[in-house]
């Protein structure tokens, strides 16, 4: 999953909190501040490194928990981000020992169910999708419309 873009305002919160947090550690130990700095310095460039590879790459893939999707314990939702543009996906959480289900519409449905910048593009997308680290611990479903 790639994060959603930080903006100037992100970054410089981001700057700010880890900025006090240094200060108040340091003053408890310069061993502790200095480590937590670091840990800092890596998060940012790990999340500028993602947002890097995002943008170049042209589109990124969200993870939506249970917590998020807020449609019960049990369902979760990958959104599909090119630019502005964006489609989602709902999948259903299994038991551990079991895969978890991601469901997209079958080809008649597909269609009518996304907009028409993806309509002519969906085995490329799907393609896309299988190549995600959280999607390739699901098996895809596909669903027709009721």
């Amino acid at each position: 999953m790639s994060p959603t873009p930080l903006g100037w305002r992100g970054w410089t919160l981001l700057a700010v909190m880890c900025a006090f947090v240094t200060k108040a550690l340091w003053q408890w130990s310069a061993w502790a501040a200095g480590a937590f700095a670091v840990v800092c310095a890596a998060g940012a460039l790990s999340v500028y490194a993602a947002q890097r590879r995002a943008r170049r790459r042209g589109y990124w893939i969200e993870y939506l928990s249970p917590n998020q999707v807020r449609g019960g314990s049990e369902q979760f939702a990958i959104v599909y981000h090119e630019g502005e543009q964006e489609i989602w996906f709902n999948g259903l959480v299994r038991s551990p020992r079991e895969r978890d289900l991601l469901h997209f519409p079958g080809a008649e449905a597909w269609t009518a169910a996304v907009d028409a910048w993806a309509r002519e593009r969906r085995s490329e997308i799907l393609e896309r999708l299988r190549e995600d680290a959280i999607v390739r611990r699901c098996d895809l479903v596909e669903r027709e419309p009721a």
